[in-house]
């Protein structure tokens, strides 16, 4: 989805389309007049020290690989503990897997349980996000916990923000009036004093969910606007 007017773009990070390409075998054949020459010795050791670098690659690559946990799903760094914590991991979307013609399997992944509506802008030091929800009575927690997936999928852009908001929407016309507002912006974040002009909105918003790196450390911050829409940011 475009992040400057919200249209959608064609293919997918999941199903874009593979460049074209195939492999093709070649090979070369000695003419029938062609003198046959004997290899020499030093030709040989040369083919046969490749033939054990390729024996110990080989045994290298059946190995187990290392159980190390990647920088990324290590605990989180919360603050602001008047406030619920960050959000537990969230899963991925389940996958349906049937069998598929001529033997094997066919793996399907089922609806991703929220729209994204309003995409990051890439040129702004401060992000945001929006989703909304299938299940309009989606739980608080919930909402967080969807937040923090949007979140992973955006690992690899996150250096270039310094903070990232993501707010989980519930009711699809807070929504879509949001959606009006950050494409008037253009994407920029919302001041204290501009969340203020927008109490209605936040009547449908579950969560919104701020993820920033300060110090070398993650933060994590939930706020629950709708438990208090004239007055959530405060605090």
């Amino acid at each position: 989805m475009c992040w400057a007017c919200y249209t959608p773009l064609s293919g997918s990070a999941a199903g874009g389309n593979v460049p074209a390409g195939a492999n093709r075998n070649t090979h070369s054949a000695t003419s029938d007049g062609e003198e046959k020459k004997a290899i020499p010795p030093w030709q040989l050791a040369v083919i046969g020290i490749g033939l054990l670098l390729a024996i110990g690659t080989g045994i290298k690559s059946m190995m187990p690989a290392s159980t190390e946990a990647p920088m990324d799903d290590l605990p989180a760094v919360t603050q602001n503990p008047t406030e619920a914590g960050a959000p537990a991991p969230a899963a991925a979307p389940a996958a349906v897997v049937s069998a598929a013609p001529g033997g094997g399997v066919s793996v399907t992944p089922t609806e991703v349980p929220f729209k994204i509506i309003v995409p990051p802008n890439p040129r702004t030091s401060v992000a945001t996000i929006a989703i909304v929800t299938n299940d309009k009575n989606a739980s608080g927690a919930m909402a967080a916990s969807y937040a923090a997936f949007v979140r992973r999928q955006y690992a690899g852009q996150l250096k270039n923000w310094h903070t990232l908001y993501i707010y989980v929407f519930s009711d699809t016309q807070s929504a879509q009036e949001f959606a009006q507002v950050m494409k008037r912006r253009r994407g920029a974040a919302l001041s204290s004093n501009e969340l203020a002009s927008y109490t209605s909105i936040w009547r449908g918003a579950a969560a919104r969910y701020e993820y920033s790196v300060s110090g070398g450390k993650r933060i994590e911050r939930v706020r629950y606007p709708s438990n208090n829409p004239s007055g959530w940011w405060q605090g």
